[in-house]
C-alpha cells in the first residue's frame, strides 16, 4: 500500500449543497467548468456588484481548460456545450424558470479557449453557490 497522496487539482472549491441536490448529474468535466465559473465569480468581483444584474461573459483559457480535461481539450469544449443544453429549473415565487447554465459557448481554436455567457436570470444561482462553497482545497 502506497503512502503517496493522490494529486489534487488546483481548483479552490468543493461542491455546494445546491449541486449535490440537483436533479441532474454532471460529468467530472462539467463539474470542473462550474467550479471554474464559481472561482471566477468569487475571485474577480464583489458578489453584490451591479455587474451581476446583467448577462456576464467569461473566458476559460487553455490552461484552465487543461484543468477540466488535461488529456482532451475537445472533450472539455463538449462539456461546456453540454452544460449550455442542461435544463435548470428555479422556483421564482409562484413561477418556475427554465434555463441552462450558459446562454452560449464559443470555442476559440487559435487560443484554445472557451467564451461563454451567464444569464442575469441564473446569476443569483451562481452567486448563491459562490457564497456557500466550503473552504479551499489544501
Amino acid at each position: 500500500m502506497s503512502n503517496e497522496k493522490e494529486p489534487q487539482l488546483p481548483i479552490k472549491t468543493r461542491k455546494a449543497n445546491a449541486l449535490v441536490l440537483a436533479k441532474h448529474s454532471l460529468t467530472l468535466q462539467q463539474n470542473r467548468i462550474v467550479y471554474l465559473v464559481i472561482n471566477k465569480l468569487r475571485g474577480a468581483h464583489d458578489l453584490q456588484s451591479d455587474l451581476f444584474k446583467t448577462n456576464v461573459t467569461f473566458n476559460l483559457s487553455a490552461q484552465e481548460l487543461a484543468l477540466v480535461d488535461e488529456d482532451n481539450l475537445k472533450r472539455a469544449f463538449r462539456a461546456g456545450i453540454e452544460l449550455r443544453k442542461k435544463d435548470i429549473y428555479i422556483k421564482e415565487g409562484d413561477s418556475l424558470l427554465n434555463t441552462g447554465y450558459f446562454n452560449w459557448v464559443r470555442h476559440n481554436p487559435k487560443s484554445k479557449s472557451l467564451d461563454f455567457e451567464v444569464s442575469n436570470k441564473i446569476m443569483p444561482y451562481f452567486l448563491d453557490l459562490a457564497k456557500n462553497y466550503s473552504s479551499p482545497l489544501t
